[in-house]
């Protein structure tokens, strides 16, 4: 009798050591012995699965998936749920901004036309693009003479309504 408890007592603590140390490759235990020792057991088989799901659920969220394919169970499974769900929230965010500052940084705000280093980029591209295929180009360069004085006579805020409009147009 003393046998039939302590051969599965010493499986199981050999695979909790193995477990304590971070191996989720623990050998699932063979349930034997008194029917208290066969539902520890089988407990302590299922607990490894769910934290090799736990694993599993942290890995992808290591390798950038934040989406949990099934619910973990228990507090810590909703503590995972939430922690993916801000991180899903916070990336989105993360996102915008990063594309908002990269359009901020490309567009002049009052015209909302391209800035000059955007335009010397594409200029640069076309030119390429244009060399490559043997074509022709034309640049078309537009001077707003004397606009100086519209802000020194009108102000900058009739200047700043004007070159809004004259943006609008082109875009137009």
């Amino acid at each position: 009798v003393i046998v039939s408890v302590v051969r599965p007592l010493r499986s199981l603590l050999r695979n909790s050591h193995q477990l304590r140390e971070g191996d989720l490759a623990v050998e699932p235990a063979k349930p034997s012995g008194p029917n208290d020792i066969r539902l520890l057991t089988q407990t302590f088989n299922e607990m490894v699965v769910t934290l090799r799901a736990f694993d599993s659920q942290v890995q992808r969220l290591a390798r950038g998936e934040a989406v949990i394919e099934r619910p973990l169970p228990g507090p810590l499974g909703e503590t995972m749920r939430e922690s993916v769900s801000h991180l899903a929230e916070v990336t989105q965010r993360l996102h915008h901004s990063e594309a908002a500052a990269v359009i901020q940084a490309r567009t002049d705000s009052l015209t909302g036309l391209a800035n000059r280093a955007s335009v010397l980029e594409h200029l640069s591209t076309m030119g390429a693009n244009a060399r490559e295929r043997g074509e022709a180009g034309a640049i078309v360069y537009l001077d707003l003479d004397g606009f100086k004085n519209v802000n020194d006579t009108q102000g900058h805020g009739a200047g700043d309504r004007i070159l809004r409009q004259i943006g609008t147009r082109l875009r137009n």
